[in-house]
């Protein structure tokens, strides 16, 4: 399917938030009390589901679309401590794997052990957030978002009528081992709805000045951690104006997209979301499911072609706001830390390699195979900031290239010795050590001597060495592209 369709699915699933949060109550149902109730749960114990079918495209051999045309996604253990705490074992299922993980979050970090590894991933937000410069998304941020989105939804979709299809029954589940009497609230809303819930949407914010300063105070309340009846008016008053004219400019844009023959390929009839709620007597949600479906606009389409895409899922919750405390990965043997040394050989290194998701990342995704294109130019004895990226050293005709731009491309660490005037180079995964000596024609591979091409040179503070030794002995082939001078180290 088109590129185009992702932003039109996405208006479907915002016009689906925008009906369950602005449902009137149906048969007695509030359900914008069993969303709020369901929004303000701080612990809770539960499991879930996430499923994505592709149909169609058989014909269609990449690889990734084989991987992705029927993926399962189960959380089976979910114990959220608080709004910022969680933790969850589960499994994710391909077509030709089925790997298991656990994961514990807070705001501060993230860390996931899968498939049996002896050292969890770690991601400290705080770290990468000082090394990257942005904002990293960890339990605080989503926390802090759910809350701006609880303040502002009801402003926004209080003038939104009911779905057209509103059903309301009994139902008995079973939640967590115990049969519950629930309230089984069906919702559907199909693409054709889509345009006329977010016309009127915009239609309430850019007429109702009330509405969008209250929306304004509340966004920068969140933003700014003051409360909203302490934020700067004068701030607010301009924050307003600046955002009405946008909405304005925008407003006649964005209508006219939706009602489009573009759009109508996607917001039409064939195309649908579903949505069960199964809450109790004090409006409490136990269980949820929905089905998102969206068709090929070509019903005639090529068999390599998508027919049709299919995303569903199911949740359970139980010990709502009971004390529940979150496990965290094992560590005792390590960690590996997210940092810009990492690479993924550093991971696969801690997979067994019978393991689904090692085969998975080298069999499948053949993570391992690696290209490089590196450009050779020409040798000056008097370097600058311009000097290339390789050369042909003038005595022995071969070519030399930057040692650590090339090492870091191959799967391998490198270290250098200032007094000894040694570079030290590790492959990740099998430990194969080579050591080269600047001036020296004679290397270390695993402590036994080898000889040379070219002796390894330092120029403007940056260590080269011949291509072909440090390629071939690391298991990759070297080729020379005259016609373009560039050398090209492969493994396939």
């Amino acid at each position: 399917m088109k590129r185009k369709y992702i932003m039109w699915i996405g208006a479907m699933l915002a016009s689906l938030m925008l009906l369950l949060t602005g449902c009137q109550p149906v048969s007695g149902v509030d359900l914008n009390k069993a969303l709020e109730n369901n929004m303000n749960v701080a612990s809770y114990e539960g499991k879930q589901e996430l499923n994505l079918e592709i149909a169609g495209g058989e014909a269609n051999k990449e690889k990734a679309l084989e991987l992705l045309r029927n993926v399962s996604l189960s959380l089976t253990d979910i114990k959220m401590q608080s709004p910022e705490t969680m933790s969850a074992s589960g499994r994710l299922n391909l077509k030709s794997a089925s790997i298991p993980f656990t994961m514990y979050t807070t705001d501060k970090e993230m860390a996931f052990l899968v498939d049996g590894a002896s050292k969890p991933v770690v991601m400290n937000l705080e770290e990468l957030e000082k090394q990257s410069g942005e904002p990293m998304p960890g339990m605080g941020s989503v926390v802090a978002q759910q809350e701006l989105v609880r303040a502002v939804a009801p402003l926004i979709i209080q003038q939104l009528p009911n779905p057209n299809v509103v059903q309301v029954g009994q139902a008995n589940e079973i939640i967590n081992g115990k049969r519950l009497a629930l309230t089984k609230v069906h919702i559907e809303i199909k693409g054709s709805e889509v345009p006329g819930l977010i016309e009127k949407a915009l239609e309430a914010l850019t007429k109702d000045d009330a509405l969008l300063t209250e929306i304004i105070t509340l966004v920068m309340s969140q933003q700014t951690g003051v409360e909203p009846g302490k934020v700067d008016p004068a701030m607010v008053s301009l924050m307003t104006q600046a955002a009405k004219s946008q909405l304005d400019e925008v407003k006649d844009q964005v209508i006219k997209e939706l009602y489009s023959e573009d759009a109508k390929e996607i917001l039409n009839d064939r195309n649908y979301m579903k949505m069960d709620l199964y809450v109790d007597s004090n409006l409490a949600v136990h269980k949820s499911t929905f089905e998102l479906a969206i068709f090929n606009p070509n019903i005639d389409a090529a068999a390599d072609e998508i027919q049709s895409i299919k995303v569903s899922g199911v949740s359970e919750m139980w010990n709502a706001n009971q004390p529940v405390t979150a496990s965290k990965v094992d560590r005792s043997k390590g960690v590996l830390e997210v940092n810009e040394n990492l690479k993924l050989a550093h991971f696969l290194k801690t997979l067994n390699p019978n393991s689904d998701a090692y085969k998975l990342l080298v069999n499948d995704l053949k993570v391992l195979n690696k290209t490089l294109h590196i450009s050779v130019g020409e040798y000056t004895e008097q370097p600058d900031d311009l000097f290339p990226d390789a050369y042909i050293d003038p005595a022995s005709e071969k070519a030399m290239v930057p040692v650590r731009f090339v090492v870091e491309g191959l799967d391998a660490d490198i270290t250098w010795n200032q007094e000894k005037q040694q570079v030290t180079i590790t492959e990740i995964l099998t430990g194969k050590t080579v050591v080269l000596t600047i001036g020296s024609n004679k290397a270390s591979v695993d402590g036994q001597s080898a000889e040379l091409e070219a002796a390894p040179q330092l120029i403007a503070g940056i260590t080269f060495v011949p291509v072909r030794f440090l390629a071939e002995t690391f298991g990759y082939e070297v080729d020379w592209d005259n016609e373009a001078r560039s050398v090209l180290i492969e493994r396939k």
